[in-house]
């Protein structure tokens, strides 16, 4: 078996200079411990040495060494720290990866956050057509979308001083009777058509609330508003209904602080 000095030598020797047994691992490793620095560039060739058991180094790689190994029909195992690896397959701990293609755990669909310094989580996989909201320091949640346009989230968002272009009231079609009940919620402008005298039922009261309504008259029919916590009218009366075939009166109910409706003609036999 021929001798073998690291510090005279750029790779490991050929096939044959040292063998499979254990004493021959075994004198490998004492000379590989032995390391007190290697050469600037210490490289391993394709094919130069097969070790068929375990080769185990305890010693120091001290100075900018750089170790090369074949790109193929080798094992590398380490259960130390290696300070720097240009390409690592699996990393068990990476304290910085330039790039990595995938991490490890989550699932189809989620995100990765970090809940903490040096800890990454997930989100949930929420489902299609869902935003993104910020948890702050937790986890962000997924929430649907309540609207249309390019930016959509809070279901009754507050807008200060915003500017409307192309605006368009959603108008409720109350339909044909005698009895009806306007919702604010549902509509700020609500139409009907009466068939008999009228009762007009109010949503409750509240600060800020309003809306319009139509009434078109299919017969000489009376109007009656009730409803809305409390009402009252305009001028102290309740406003004189046309009553005539296919006219339209309009009404306009508006509450200021939530403890009485406002009735008030807003047009007559139009």
């Amino acid at each position: 078996m021929s001798t073998f000095s690291p510090y005279t030598h750029t790779s490991y020797p050929t096939q044959g200079a040292f063998g499979s047994s254990a004493s021959a691992r075994s004198e490998f490793d004492a000379i590989a411990n032995s390391f007190a620095s290697l050469p600037a560039t210490f490289s391993i060739a394709s094919g130069a040495f097969t070790m068929l058991g375990a080769f185990a180094f305890t010693g120091t790689l001290t100075g900018a060494t750089t170790v090369t190994f074949p790109t193929s029909g080798i094992l590398l195992t380490a259960s130390g720290t290696i300070a720097n690896a240009t390409n690592a397959v699996t990393a068990t701990n990476a304290t910085n990866a330039t790039n990595a293609t995938y991490l490890a755990g989550g699932a189809a669909g989620v995100i990765h956050w970090q809940s903490g310094a040096g800890v990454t989580a997930f989100t949930a996989a929420g489902t299609a057509g869902q935003v993104l909201i910020s948890g702050g320091a937790t986890s962000p949640t997924w929430a649907a979308v309540t609207g249309t346009g390019s930016v959509v989230k809070a279901a009754a968002p507050t807008v200060t001083n915003g500017v409307y272009t192309g605006y368009q009231e959603t108008v409720n079609d109350l339909g044909t009777g005698a009895a009806f009940f306007p919702l604010y919620a549902t509509a700020a402008i609500h139409k009907l058509v009466t068939n008999a005298n009228t009762i007009i039922t109010l949503d409750t009261s509240g600060a800020g609330l309003s809306m319009v309504i139509w009434v078109k008259y299919g017969g000489a029919h009376t109007i009656t508003f009730a409803g809305g916590t409390l009402i009252k009218y305009a001028s102290a009366a309740a406003p004189i209904a046309t009553s005539a075939l296919n006219k339209f009166d309009k009404y306009l109910v508006t509450c200021v602080d939530g403890t009485f409706s406002c009735v008030s003609d807003g047009g007559r036999n139009i």
